[in-house]
């Protein structure tokens, strides 16, 4: 009763819709599955912080449980087959009636040759492209003013994101990152190369799921840029929605 009383509190204490501070739904499940991540004690305090974590972090030791059981369920069917079937072998044997043991020699018998296994048939695995996001970053020209930066818009999806530098921009390896808007924590970096033979184009493939959805800032940083750079305004949404 007070398991389930706390249970009960921790679900609904503390809510957190904007799942601000909220670890990647992949540490919550390993928690669950008993496979703990390194960061555990901060995770664990964080559950007792936010309802919304805690819950999924229940759903999840559900799933657990469930495939726990499962898999005894089976070891448990799979001995009783194996039971049954050496009864019913030991109990036909024991009723023949040897027949002139002393003067017959034992006949073996030649056990039966199983049938031919057909090879399995092949498959064709057809990959399915990735979605493709295109953003274009704006040429800045002297005396014109720093044009007003357009919004990338990104699914909670695995795809590939191609960024578009100008034209004659520096050759080199840039960096790339993504600030959440609210406390411009930095939560992915990556750093590709750009230069004339790729047309100057960042490409990025990865599963964006690691986002939740929600405001995001784009920082790219040349390979000689010192101090800070204008940042772009992401918008994260989930997969099933449209741009």
């Amino acid at each position: 009763m007070l398991a389930e009383t706390a249970r009960r509190v921790f679900l609904s204490r503390n809510p957190n819709p904007e799942r601000k501070g909220c670890p990647d739904p992949s540490v919550l499940r390993s928690l669950a599955f008993r496979r703990p991540p390194k960061d555990v004690i901060e995770v664990t305090l964080h559950l007792s912080h936010c309802s919304d974590c805690f819950r999924d972090a229940m759903g999840y030791s559900q799933e657990f449980k469930e495939s726990r059981r499962r898999f005894w369920v089976g070891i448990g069917a799979a001995a009783a087959v194996a039971l049954v079937a050496g009864a019913l072998y030991f109990g036909t044997n024991s009723r023949r009636s040897p027949e002139r043991i002393a003067n017959t020699p034992t006949v073996v018998p030649t056990p039966a040759q199983p049938p031919p296994v057909a090879p399995p048939t092949e498959v064709t695995k057809v990959e399915t492209p990735l979605p493709i996001v295109d953003f274009h970053l704006p040429l800045v020209t002297r005396g014109a003013g720093t044009p007003a930066p357009n919004t990338l818009t990104l699914k909670r999806e695995r795809l590939l994101l191609r960024i578009h530098l100008p034209f004659g921009s520096e050759a080199g390896t840039y960096e790339v990152r993504f600030h959440r808007e609210s406390d411009k924590k930095q939560m992915l970096k990556y750093e590709r190369p750009a230069d004339l033979k790729n047309g100057y184009t960042l490409s990025i493939e990865d599963d964006f799921r690691k986002l939740f959805a929600g405001a995001y800032v784009l920082a790219i940083f040349s390979p000689r840029a010192t101090g800070e750079v204008q940042g772009y305004p992401v918008r994260v949404v989930e997969g099933k929605q449209n741009h």
